[in-house]
């Protein structure tokens, strides 16, 4: 799957290594149940295909990222901002269930909750929240 050239650097893949999270700046480990996360970071590195379930944590204080889509969202959006997006949580953070979805042929936007999504075509995989 390629990165769209205008992703926020934020926005990293992730990189499953050793049941921990890595980013170029942080790694995140597995607590609880949840892996807390960065509010940049997206699925794209994660594997596991339509009905896979993760579990993460979004921190308070985080920065707002890129969304693209409505309910259902490309997998490289930001999973705490869509999280917002899809009232799941506010600002103040909090866990996050989601589900990886098959990919769409295109992704809707609208304002929600404080947070404007963005339009895209086709893309190959997705996420929604359980």
């Amino acid at each position: 799957m390629t990165l769209r050239s205008f992703t926020p650097a934020l926005a990293v893949a992730l990189a499953l290594v050793g049941g921990c999270f890595v980013t170029p700046t942080r790694t995140v480990v597995q607590t609880g149940g949840a892996t807390t996360i960065s509010w940049g970071q997206n699925l794209q590195g994660t594997s596991g295909g339509p009905g896979t379930q993760f579990i993460f944590y979004c921190p308070a204080g985080g920065s707002p990222a890129t969304v693209w889509g409505t309910d259902i969202y490309s997998d490289d959006s930001s999973v705490c901002t869509a999280a917002v997006h899809a009232g799941v949580i506010g600002f103040g953070g909090g866990t996050v269930r989601v589900v990886v979805q098959p990919g769409q042929q295109g992704y809707a936007p609208t304002f929600r909750n404080g947070v404007q999504t963005s339009s895209w075509g086709s893309w190959g995989r997705s996420f929604s929240f359980y």
